[in-house]
């Protein structure tokens, strides 16, 4: 009998057992961030414009020399604005060579600080609210989408940080309705940077993205937000592009 009970038990155990998937947990924009890496050494960070056209005017002095060609006269004119420029930077007590020394070192930081994402979220089921921006398909024909967290981003405004976009894998059947249109979204979000450049209102947009989250679920939210904007007569030409490249992908 003990046995039989112990069988039915076992047998059970996945139906009696909480339930292992995982609902999408809120997650704000600032949590996509790695700040592991957001803290470091920036020697150019409180440089005044002086300072900033001072050592232009030493890359381009010694950029001129590196080039040849130059007379005598000009090759002396360039070492003479080097050392005036070098000269500038060290009575506000900045060794200018050491400081273009560094600039690769910090670009290199800077990117880490713009495109990494922060592991915690990396495969995560997520709940996210942002504005989007419509994309043709991928070469490979699947339906995509960006969101950024701010409307007007890629059109009035710069586009993000990589690691402040997501690429939408749209899997169902809802497509956006115009540009910025402000959405919450659930999905599974990867860590999968994506570089691709899309046409946006007045031009190409670099759509360098660090995220890509495989859409399960969009609520379209009602806000004056949704308000029509005036780069929208693009989408209804975009639309017709999408529906062009389904068939075709679809060899209807």
């Amino acid at each position: 009998m003990r046995v039989l009970i112990f069988i039915c038990v076992v047998a059970l155990a996945p139906f009696l057992a909480p339930s292992q998937s995982r609902a999408a947990e809120p997650v704000s924009w600032e949590r996509l961030i790695d700040q592991s890496v957001q803290e470091y050494e920036d020697p150019y960070r409180d440089l005044t414009m002086d300072h900033i056209d001072a050592l232009r005017a030493i890359l381009r002095s010694r950029h001129a020399v590196e080039m040849g060609g130059l007379t005598e006269e000009e090759s002396q004119a360039a070492s003479a604005a080097e050392t005036d420029a070098l000269a500038e930077l060290a009575r506000d007590g900045i060794d200018g060579n050491w400081l273009l020394e560094q600039r690769w070192v910090v670009m290199e930081r800077r990117r880490k600080a713009a495109t990494s994402g922060n592991p915690e979220v990396d495969g995560q089921a997520v709940d996210l609210a942002g504005f989007v921006i419509p994309a043709p398909p991928t070469e490979e024909g699947e339906a995509i989408a960006y969101l950024v967290p701010e409307r007007g981003m890629c059109s009035h405004m710069p586009p993000p940080n990589p690691n402040q976009m997501i690429r939408l894998m749209l899997n169902g059947d809802w497509r956006p309705e115009r540009l910025h249109e402000p959405v919450r979204v659930q999905g599974t979000l990867r860590i999968s940077p994506s570089e691709r450049q899309v046409f946006v209102v007045d031009g190409p947009v670099a759509m360098n993205a660090t995220f890509d989250l495989d859409v399960a679920q969009v609520e379209p939210l009602a806000t004056r937000l949704s308000q029509p904007d005036k780069g929208n007569d693009w989408i209804a030409e975009l639309k017709k592009k999408l529906n062009a490249n389904s068939g075709a992908h679809t060899g209807q």
